[in-house]
């Protein structure tokens, strides 16, 4: 009750203070813990910087002992590339000077074959000039063309002799010059193996400093594995008493908590009691914070301290504060309010009246439109119904067919079934039938539909694709017919079809091997449709429509 969570509240406060001397306590012995254990981590901080320092300067120099061992490797490598390159020079230069010796002998063999043919021009001048006249002047002219051929033949071998002397000229400097590298390379190597031997002295330097470096760290970290043995222990120690102070501040947590649920709770009773009572004077106690309330005297009414309560007080005091709850707020502008709420309530009403009457007239226009769309698919069924077998026949040239409600009691969601017997055939559904048969039993039924309701213009597209010449000329006839009163579009590859068309509209290849369109009409220009007419679209790529 109150008074048992009043004296709770009392004692708490000495609860809290002894809570607070004993983690007091473990929180000191904690910081002496942790003084020690920070005075040994200094230690071993000291210790991995003295190690840290050793291992880089271990590091350092094996960083640079392999630094010199790649340093002797590249020149090593180097080395044994400038030699390949020095012996492929030495080939290079071997065979240009081959190539060399072979051009001079060119050279000299079409000297020797245009001095030959400068001898042969001359004497053939000579023997020219011995002849008769008109011999002579027969025999000059041959020797005027054979001086003309060795003038051609000589003009050939003098620009082949011009370009072997470029071509020797060039190799000749290609050898200058690759000797030359070839002597820069040849000093390059020399400094390349004093570098590498002076790199295989500082391998050596550096190895030796290893093994020192290695010799220093190893009575560090034989002390350092001391100190860490010792800091774990002390961790060890530490972690049993932060586990300690862990629980006793859990403990202290649970009394603060405690001591401010009571503290909400009175405040929470305060509330209820001024919500209830209105302004009053509550007996204030040295341990509680709250500030009084102002002396209004008439306006704040002062309560007598209650010892005891009466039995049956708390059932009392919620059923009042439900009677009150259920009161509610008092309202001054409920009257305003009503009106407003009681002309938008009427406003509504006669909106629901019209849309209920809106309703009811909806529902009886669709009613009658079920009737009337009823009435009429009746009617125009029955009248497709009635021609459809003979409109079969005419195209089939034979059999029978008929057209059947799956559902004749319900109109509105029935099917339609097509059973056809061909000529020489049973008597079996639509979906059973070969290709041809279903186009033209389809057929059948669009000329039927367009008998008894006739359109301005009718598109078939491929609809005599699989019917033979029999069946296309019955399925044409049927077109002629009907275009008196429809336009009949068409588009098909069939040349019976195209027989009984007017105009005409197809692709043909050119002699450019290129597509045209062309455009044909099939009747005098003054000769007009008056009723409908056949208009066919043909592809070819062969050039016939």
């Amino acid at each position: 009750g109150v008074l048992a969570r009043e004296r709770e509240w009392r004692d708490l406060p000495e609860q809290i203070a002894e809570a607070e001397r004993r983690a007091q306590g473990d929180q000191e012995a904690v910081g002496a813990g942790e003084r020690a254990l920070s005075e040994w981590r200094i230690q071993v901080a000291n210790l991995e910087t003295e190690i840290k320092r050793l291992a880089d300067a271990r590091r350092g120099r094996a960083a640079e002992h392999d630094a010199a061992e790649r340093a002797r490797d590249r020149a090593r490598q180097t080395v044994e590339w400038r030699e390949s390159l020095v012996a492929n020079l030495a080939r290079e230069v071997a065979i240009v000077q081959a190539k060399l010796v072979e051009l001079s002998a060119e050279a000299d063999r079409l000297e020797e074959e245009n001095q030959t043919a400068s001898a042969a021009a001359r004497e053939a001048e000579r023997a020219a000039s011995a002849l008769a006249t008109d011999e002579r002047v027969r025999a000059l002219a041959e020797a005027r063309a054979a001086v003309a051929a060795l003038e051609r033949q000589r003009t050939s071998q003098l620009t082949v002799v011009t370009t072997l002397q470029t071509a020797h000229q060039r190799l000749s400097e290609e050898i200058t010059a690759k000797e030359t590298r070839g002597a820069q390379f040849l000093t390059m190597q020399e400094g390349e193996r004093a570098a590498l031997a002076e790199a295989h002295a500082r391998a050596q330097i550096i190895a030796t400093q290893t093994e020192q470096l290695e010799s220093a760290i190893a009575p560090a970290e034989a002390e350092l594995t001391l100190i860490a043995e010792t800091q774990s222990s002390l961790d060890v120690q530490l972690a049993q008493e932060r586990g300690q102070l862990r629980h006793k501040e859990s403990v202290l947590s649970q009394a603060q908590f405690a001591h401010q649920r009571i503290q909400d709770q009175m405040a929470h009773l305060r509330r209820d009691i001024e919500r209830d009572l209105g302004l009053v004077e509550l007996e204030q106690d040295a341990l509680q914070a709250d500030q009084p309330p102002l002396p209004l005297e008439e306006l704040v009414q002062a309560l007598p301290p209650v010892t005891t309560l009466p039995e049956g007080i708390e059932g009392e005091i919620r059923r009042l504060r439900g009677q009150l709850q259920r009161l509610g707020a008092v309202n001054p502008e409920a009257t305003k309010e009503f009106a407003a709420e009681k002309g938008r309530y009427d406003f509504l009403q006669a909106q629901m009246a019209d849309l209920e009457r809106a309703d009811a007239s909806l529902r009886a226009v669709v009613a009658e439109l079920d009737q009337v769309m009823q009435r009429e698919f009746r009617r125009t069924f029955q009248a497709i119904a009635s021609i459809f077998p003979e409109r079969f026949k005419a195209l089939f040239g034979g059999g029978s067919a008929r057209l059947e409600l799956t559902e004749p009691h319900d109109v509105v969601n029935t099917g339609i079934d097509i059973t056809a017997r061909p000529p020489g055939k049973r008597a079996q559904s639509l979906a059973l039938l070969s290709g041809g048969a279903r186009a033209l039993t389809a057929a059948a039924l669009i000329f039927s539909i367009l008998e008894i309701s006739p359109t301005p213009f009718c598109v078939l597209d491929e609809v005599d694709a699989m019917l033979d010449e029999a069946n296309v000329r019955r399925f044409r006839d049927m077109l002629q017919r009907l275009a008196q009163h429809t336009q009949f579009i068409i588009i098909t590859h069939n040349r019976g079809t195209i027989e009984a068309a007017n105009t005409i509209y197809g692709v043909s290849m050119g002699p450019d091997s290129t597509s045209q369109v062309i455009s044909l009409r099939l009747q005098s220009p003054e000769h007009e449709a008056t009723d409908g007419e056949i208009v066919e679209g043909a592809y070819s790529a062969a050039g016939s429509a």
